[in-house]
């Protein structure tokens, strides 16, 4: 059996223990030392804000420990307060600032020399700001080092911890943060740096001196106070809308001339209307600024009164005078009128140029619509808000219809070669003749047209001359004239001149073409709806207008971009679903009302022109505004109709070649103008017949195939309506038709 002895002695560690205990003393003093240097850098900073900001102290408070003052509790009149810690032993790294003369700004020093940052550029401590003739631009911050200690040597961050630098600041020691001493007399207090640098800042010495505003207007404010014997270089009010009054973003009003007793009166212009401002006295010396205790007064707000008067409504346009008065003349203040559409946002804007403080203006609102509600409103903008009076309502004169805008008449299309009988042009803008101002052209529409001397026209040339007008930047479609040395027919003798009731009958306009696969069925339903009583009420015209006009017809647009289509006295359609007796009694009823006209025609052809004259006139039974139009026609064409049930339906009737009813690019024929009850309009029409219409089908030209449909028409709805048709051979006159006869 093996015995094993163990021995224990004892060992004495009490000097490594000690050893330990220093070390974290020693830590613990580097601790406290690094905290207090980054709590004396941000102070530093904070009085390099002061200066800039022309802050003041309103009080040194001095820090205690173990009855001695370590630091001092230094607090600002704008930047709250701050706390400086004294210094005595050891090395610490003596951060500070300096102005450098070549730009005003404040940089940090680190023992008395720049502290750079890794481009060698120096670290600004006082803030900058954005540069003028830039609003918005920011200002800078200046930048506020952060100390630590590693490995016991001083490391330094320029960006608020996120890196850390070791620069050249050494290793650490010492046992406080021997940065700023602060000394202080009745007038200011002084920072002293390690570096010898010392920083100036004013206490308040303002209790003896005061500043009351004393009066309140739109624009202006006087002040009262007293400035003190503090032997200040420079006093006044310092002005701001800005609570703090910053210096960068308010007014200096200094004092001229103070009393004996240094009280003073001061007033100030150019203020804002109904704003707020805050104000204090200040007092400098040349280089301290020191600031009074902060109020705050509001401007009167510009009292404004108006009334509206509308002068003139037309048709699109309106004049209305605005009588106003301001309290005080304000030139900022916008005032003006506006307008819109009735019971809408009222959003068209029209100021007034340089308002006085009183005055009467006249708006002339112009590009509006005829027959529209509108809305006015007095409006004004003061500090960039605005305010809208009572509405006024605007109700433009409503225009007939057919009659809107920009229209060219001619009193006739045909006129004799024998220099006297002659064409008179006419400019109408709404109604209103306005032809004094209005230019007169000959020619196709082009550069080289002749400025007309006067508005009539006669000529011995045979031939079609066409003219146009233009007014207020607008130009009309041509219209063409044509001067014949043909006789021209005179109008049908009035069978019975003492009557007024006239055969009235629809004009039904069938929109169709050969190559169209579905109009065979609208010819259908026409064929089995114009039976009986019922065909004598209507004169049929067949339009060749599918996708395109046929060639050799009359280009008379279908007014959908449907097909089949037919329109009925142009103010209804129907399709070839309509029930045929529906369709039937529609037309007994309307063809049952009193025609608003009569019409007779009087055609005459001759056959070494081929040109077929006609003089149609146009009897009114009922008063109005009315155009007339004369469409040629002709039956039997031949075309192959895609989609027919059978042969029959390959012979066309009542095709349209000619439409002599073009009037500012609507087929309502040319304007008569204004009938009375018994009174009656003449228009001449001359129409040129070609043999291609037969030869490129047939050997022969037959002229039996031809007719006309002489048409009348009235606005209705913002285009027009018709309101009777008459059917009648190429060569046969017709009488105007009455219902019953009179002696």
């Amino acid at each position: 059996m093996s015995v094993i002895f163990l021995t224990f002695g004892c060992y004495d560690d009490s000097d490594i223990r000690s050893e330990l205990r220093d070390h974290e003393e020693r830590l613990a003093k580097l601790e406290t030392l690094c905290k207090q240097m980054n709590t004396n850098i941000s102070a530093l900073q904070a009085v390099v804000t002061a200066l800039q900001d022309k802050d003041y102290v309103t009080n040194v408070s001095p820090i205690n420990e173990d009855d001695k003052v370590v630091g001092y509790t230094i607090t600002f009149s704008k930047n709250g307060a701050v706390t400086i810690h004294n210094g005595k032993d050891g090395y610490v790294p003596a951060i500070g600032v300096k102005q450098d003369e070549s730009d005003g700004q404040w940089y940090w020093t680190v023992d008395g020399e720049w502290l750079l940052d890794s481009k060698g550029g120096k670290m600004r401590a006082s803030a900058v700001d954005g540069e003028d003739g830039q609003p918005g631009t920011p200002g800078q911050s200046g930048v506020t080092p952060t100390l630590k200690i590693v490995d016991g040597y001083w490391y330094v961050s320029y960006d608020g911890g996120k890196t850390w630098e070791e620069e050249t600041l050494g290793q650490a020691a010492g046992e406080s943060a021997n940065l700023i001493e602060i000394a202080q007399d009745a007038e200011n207090v002084f920072f002293k740096l390690k570096d010898g640098t010392v920083l100036t800042v004013a206490k308040d010495n303002t209790k003896d001196f005061y500043v009351l505003v004393s009066e309140i207007f739109e624009l202006s404010a006087s002040f009262e106070g007293k400035v003190g014997d503090k032997g200040w270089s420079k006093a006044g009010v310092i002005l701001s809308t800005e609570s703090g009054c910053p210096m960068d973003k308010s007014v200096l009003i200094p004092i001229t001339e103070p009393d004996e007793k240094g009280k003073f009166v001061v007033r100030t212009e150019d203020l804002a209307s109904g704003t707020k401002y805050y104000y204090s006295g200040y007092a400098t010396d040349g280089d301290i600024y020191v600031f009074g205790e902060e109020k705050s007064f509001v401007t009167k707000p510009v009292k404004i009164t108006h009334a509206i008067e509308i002068l003139d409504v037309g048709t699109r346009s309106a004049k209305v005078v605005v009588n106003w008065e301001m309290s005080c003349l304000d030139p900022s203040i916008v005032l003006g009128l506006k307008y819109g559409a009735y019971g809408s946002t009222l959003d068209e804007y029209h100021p007034m140029e340089s308002p006085q403080q009183s005055g009467s203006y006249e708006f002339v609102l112009e590009g509006l619509s005829p027959g529209g509600n509108y809305e006015c409103s007095f409006y004004y903008i003061v500090n960039g808000v605005e305010k809208e009076g009572e509405r006024h309502a605007l109700n433009l004169v409503a225009v007939p219809a057919g009659q809107e805008g920009f229209r060219v008449r001619i009193d006739k299309s045909v006129i004799k070669a024998d220099g006297i009988d002659c064409v008179t042009l006419s400019v109408l803008y709404d109604g209103v003749d306005v032809s004094q101002e209005a230019s007169f052209y000959m020619g196709p529409g082009t550069l080289d047209d002749v400025l007309m001397t006067s508005r009539s026209f006669s000529s011995t040339i045979v031939g079609e001359y066409k003219f146009w007008a233009s007014y207020a930047g607008e130009v009309s479609p041509t219209m063409s004239v044509k001067v014949t040395d043909l006789d021209i027919p005179s109008s049908v003798t009035d069978p019975q001149p003492n009557n007024a009731d006239f055969v009235h009958r629809v004009f039904l306009n069938q929109h169709t073409g050969a190559n169209c696969g579905y109009c065979p069925y609208m010819t259908r339903f026409l064929r089995e709806s114009l039976v009986d009583d019922v065909k004598d009420m209507v004169v049929l015209s067949v339009l060749r207008n599918y996708l395109s006009p046929e060639p050799g017809f009359a280009n008379v647009k279908n007014p959908t971009s449907g097909w089949p289509y037919m329109t009925f006295d142009n103010i209804r359609s129907y399709n070839y679903g309509t029930a045929p007796e529906t369709f039937r009694n529609d037309i007994r009823t309307t063809a049952g009302e009193k025609a608003s006209v009569g019409i007779s025609a009087n055609p005459v052809y001759n056959a070494a022109t081929k040109q077929i004259i006609v003089t149609v006139a146009v009897k009114a039974a009922v008063a109005g505004e009315y155009n007339v139009g004369l469409w040629l026609m002709q039956d039997d064409y031949y075309d192959k109709q895609v989609g027919a049930p059978d042969s029959s339906y390959d012979t066309h009737h009542n095709n349209v070649r000619v439409a002599e009813s073009s009037y500012m690019g609507a087929h309502c024929g040319y304007p008569l103008g204004y009938l009375s009850v018994g009174q009656t309009a003449e228009w001449i029409y001359m129409i040129d017949v070609k043999d291609s219409w037969w030869t490129d089908l047939y050997d022969d030209v037959d002229l039996d195939d031809l007719h006309f449909a002489a048409f009348v028409t009235t606005p209705y709805s913002r285009s027009f309506k018709n309101v009777n048709v008459i059917d009648f051979k190429y060569n046969e006159a017709r009488a105007f038709e009455y219902l019953v006869e009179t002696k």
